[in-house]
């Protein structure tokens, strides 16, 4: 008897790509959580994760990542206190 291995591919394929999206969406999930929590370090990992695997930006990260950018700018900013005399973008 002899067994062929289409089907089961088939099947595969949609279940891969169903959990790679799962994935990515909880990693941006979390990312955002991290962020209310004010743990924006943590939160900047996650979404730069998402954006080595999402690269046409298809869960829309590129939003949730500024602002997390931005927020461990001010943080660094914080930090500094008066030693920062200017700071350019």
């Amino acid at each position: 008897m002899t067994t062929t291995l289409v089907p089961l591919l088939d099947g595969a394929s949609s279940q891969t790509t169903a959990l790679t999206r799962f994935l990515l969406l909880a990693l941006k999930g979390s990312g955002h959580l991290l962020m209310r929590l004010d743990d924006t370090g943590a939160a900047l990992g996650r979404l730069e994760n998402v954006v080595e695997m999402d690269t046409s930006d298809r869960l829309g990260r590129t939003e949730l990542l500024s602002i997390a950018r931005s927020k461990v700018g001010e943080e660094h900013i914080a930090v500094a206190g008066d030693r920062v005399t200017s700071l350019r973008k």
